[in-house]
């Protein structure tokens, strides 16, 4: 099954992203959210920007991914606070229009006081989810062309 990924400018180069829906254990309705398709990060991280965006600022919500102690994460050189968020389900859109649900075992929300050392951070498709749901990923940037395909 192949999945299309968008390519996009991202910093000073091109990145594989893809647009995902994104259902979170203690909420009815999905986040709609870009995520970076990162072969150098482990972690499936949703980031805070697009949780505030979808729920962070519900008080209940908050109280959710707070009750949990953080773990750091390193993202891009720095170390972040990422709060697990078990049972995560990421839905997305196959090349012939169809939905595939993938399971990251170790999703985590991204959350900082402080913004500034978080806003800027993509929600971020890791290698552990890719792997454990048998994605491999083909991306050509001089063709700016990417997708995802699950392996047998």
């Amino acid at each position: 099954m192949k999945i299309p990924l968008h390519v996009r400018q991202w910093g000073s180069s091109v990145s594989p992203f893809i647009y995902a829906r994104i259902y979170l254990p203690w909420s009815r309705l999905p986040l709609f959210c870009w995520l970076l398709v990162d072969s150098g990060s482990f972690e499936t991280l949703i980031g805070q920007s697009d949780l505030e965006k979808g729920f962070l600022k519900d008080r209940t919500l908050k109280r959710e991914l707070l009750k949990t102690p953080p773990k750091k994460v390193l993202i891009g050189g720095g170390r972040h606070d990422g709060y697990p968020i078990g049972g995560t389900i990421i839905r997305l859109n196959t090349e012939d229009n169809n939905n595939m649900d993938i399971f990251p075992s170790n999703a985590h929300g991204l959350y900082s006081a402080n913004q500034r050392e978080t806003a800027q951070i993509p929600s971020i498709l890791g290698t552990e989810c890719m792997s454990t749901n048998k994605l491999a990923l083909y991306f050509s940037p001089h063709k700016k062309e990417a997708y995802l395909i699950q392996e047998e």
